[in-house]
């Protein structure tokens, strides 16, 4: 099967059909992986991203969609299907001399407040930047790596030192935490870019175009003395939290499921219920420290604190070694650490390939 790509008012785009059925997943859960995208990092996404309703809702991408939506997506083949479709994308922006984003008058509106309820920049306010997570999330990357190149390019001179602040983020096991993130101007963005990945350019620009367009054209502060205004908010508000509650349920419902099952896994079987690669699967546990080796050889090991948490145990096993029955130690997942990694694999960025 060949990746499919059109053409629409000039933009070379794909649907969100084809994409299913090219990379043999259920179009629901396109449409789910994109739905969290515009949730997510609207600012970018929505440059990328056409949605349609009619006999079969769906959405048209970009070539940049399709590599955000990409990443979201799990399986062995998922790299080199990737690339065959951004090369169809390619192959037809070569063809017409021109790619990018949708056109600005087709952007979906944003999920969340209305724009009449966004507060408003102040007059005076200080020079626009783009913080070191905002460029880390825009290309995929990991954050403390584009703050590690950031450092790079100011030591060299290239670009200025960048100010920088402390911000709250959740890190990988749902705690709050203060990061250290860089404040960067418009000029250094671009060339912190172009170190990192050269192809992201055309979205940080409409990044950059987004910002300022709002610095130009604020929005109206929402005005809570306006009854209809604050019935406006509530009356949002809560078909979005409605419609939030009855996924989160569904979702905790199979997740619970889950936990509820008696006994632990293997990590091999473990890697089989998830419906995910048995070596990338070693591979993450190992990077995300929940297992490890003595001297880097021999079984694979627990480390405590995720047996203390309920996530992992061992059990003792028997093997044959040299005609000898050798007793050892496997490594276990239990039926809350499946869960656990069931929603770290589906959310979080530093478990995805």
């Amino acid at each position: 099967m060949l990746p499919v790509v059109s053409v629409s008012d000039g933009i070379v785009i794909a649907s969100s059909l084809d994409v299913a059925a090219y990379f043999d997943v259920d179009h629901r859960a396109v449409l789910l992986a994109v739905d969290g995208l515009l949730l997510e990092a609207h600012e970018v996404a929505v440059a990328h991203f056409r949605e349609h309703h009619g006999e079969r809702r769906h959405y048209d991408m970009t070539r940049g969609g399709l590599a955000l939506l990409a990443r979201s997506l799990n399986g062995p083949q998922v790299a080199r299907w990737r690339e065959r479709y951004l090369d169809a994308f390619d192959r037809q922006q070569r063809a017409m001399g021109q790619g990018g984003a949708l056109p600005a008058r087709q952007h979906q509106p944003a999920r969340g407040p209305s724009p009449a309820m966004v507060p408003a920049m102040p007059a005076g306010a200080a020079p626009l930047t783009m913080s070191s997570r905002e460029i880390a999330e825009l290309l995929g990357n990991r954050h403390d790596n584009v703050k590690r190149t950031i450092d790079t390019l100011a030591e060299r001179g290239i670009i200025g030192r960048p100010q920088f602040e402390d911000r709250p983020f959740t890190d990988a096991q749902g705690k709050s935490r203060s990061e250290k993130v860089y404040l960067v101007g418009k000029r250094d963005s671009y060339v912190i870019v172009a170190q990192l990945s050269p192809e992201f350019t055309a979205a940080l620009v409409d990044r950059w175009q987004k910002l300022e367009e709002q610095h130009a054209h604020p929005a109206a502060l929402f005005n809570p003395s306006d009854p209809r205004v604050v019935a406006a908010f509530l009356a949002h508000w809560h078909q979005e939290a409605s419609t939030a509650q009855a996924a989160l349920a569904d979702a905790t419902g199979a997740l619970a499921q889950i936990e509820a099952a008696q006994g632990s896994l293997s990590i091999t079987d473990a890697a089989k219920a998830l419906s995910h690669p048995v070596k990338p699967f070693f591979a993450k546990l190992y990077r995300n420290r929940w297992t490890y080796r003595r001297g880097g050889k021999g079984d694979w090991l627990a480390h405590a604190d995720r047996c203390r948490a309920g996530l992992m145990d061992h059990r003792p096993v028997t093997y044959e070694r040299d005609g000898q029955r050798v007793l050892g130690t496997q490594a276990m997942v239990t039926p809350k650490g499946l869960r656990v990694l069931a929603d770290r694999l589906a959310t979080d960025p530093s478990w995805q390939d």
